[in-house]
């Protein structure tokens, strides 16, 4: 039997991350592929396959709790550009681990902060394919 993965840890450039329950999602970087139909005459036709290598970029998002914590360590995240190391990982029952790595990503957006009791922040990150 299968696990879903809604738990997962949130590690970036050593610092854990508490994430909102069920807000994380991720792009591995194996990008898209573009399919075009062309013609050969005489009503035939063939099939074009090509890569869009600008879609070969892992990306990560995910919502955070405002608290002081978090915040400084957003600031951190945000002064290392493209070297962060981004990390999820879930222990299954089974006793394995889910694992995705994603090498020399940067925080791409400009969180909101949001002064609240339950405010959240949006992060997004971009940059190298997951491993």
């Amino acid at each position: 039997m299968s696990q879903a993965i809604v738990e997962a840890e949130l590690n970036a450039a050593g610092l854990v991350i508490p994430v909102v329950p069920n807000s994380i999602e991720y792009q591995d970087g194996s990008g898209e592929q573009n399919i075009r139909v062309a013609s050969t005459g005489n009503g035939s036709t063939t099939t074009i396959f090509s890569n869009n290598v600008e879609m070969n970029k892992g990306m990560v998002r995910c919502s955070v709790y405002s608290d002081a914590d978090t915040i400084n360590s957003i600031e951190i995240l945000k002064s290392l550009n493209s070297g962060i190391l981004l990390t999820l990982s879930q222990k299954l029952d089974n006793g394995s681990l889910f694992t995705k790595s994603f090498n020399s990503m940067a925080l791409v957006n400009h969180p909101t902060i949001q002064l609240q009791a339950d405010g959240t922040i949006d992060l997004e990150f971009e940059g190298g394919k997951a491993v």
